[in-house]
């Protein structure tokens, strides 16, 4: 017997127990028990370093634009001040 996610089950030779054992729950699916470790630094939990990468690819690219465009801006923020201008 195989699982639904075998691709090939009629030329498979895993067993159900086999195909089990690839099988890996990543950081995402439990981001309250989920730790982000960075040596030297403290460990925080997943759902906030997911947070703040978020917040950066808005931030980064709109600071690039206002800087380029001769503007003083926040770096924190950017997208944000960046809107409340247009």
């Amino acid at each position: 017997m195989h699982p639904a996610c075998c691709r090939h089950p009629e030329t498979c030779t895993l067993s159900y127990v086999e195909h089990l054992r690839g099988f890996v729950i990543g950081v995402d699916a439990i981001p309250t028990r989920a730790m982000h470790r960075t040596p030297g630094q403290p460990d925080e939990p997943a759902s906030e370093t997911s947070a703040r990468q978020k917040r950066w690819d808005r931030d980064l690219p709109a600071y690039k634009r206002l800087r380029n465009a001769g503007m003083e801006a926040p770096i924190s923020g950017a997208a944000k001040y960046e809107r409340s201008l247009g």
